[in-house]
């Protein structure tokens, strides 16, 4: 199968922001922490549903298989995820055709 380059489709960074977030738990136990991190692994590989912890008006993500297809499944290598951000967007994202 050949290699799709996607990085054209992306458009250059002009404005925003950069940010770092983390967060950390300390449990008790080591059983506790191996619930709490199978917890986070199901979660964080449950891609279709990131907006349901993010909130109504986050962004959606989508996991595609290697040929571009929604697929629902933990993500494998050479999936891709689609963001759909909501709002107008920015005139520097805009693609027309025609």
């Amino acid at each position: 199968m050949k290699n799709k380059d996607f990085t054209a489709i992306v458009p250059e960074h002009c404005t925003g922001k950069e940010i770092e977030a983390c967060a950390s738990v300390t449990l008790d136990t080591l059983g506790d922490a191996s619930i709490a991190y199978r917890h986070a692994r199901e979660r964080l590989f449950d891609i279709n549903n990131w907006h349901r912890i993010a909130g109504t008006i986050s962004a959606r993500f989508q996991l595609l298989d290697a040929s571009g297809k929604q697929v629902d499944r933990s993500p494998h290598e050479a999936d891709f995820i689609r963001v759909d951000i909501p709002g107008p967007g920015i005139k520097q994202a805009m693609v027309t055709t025609g």
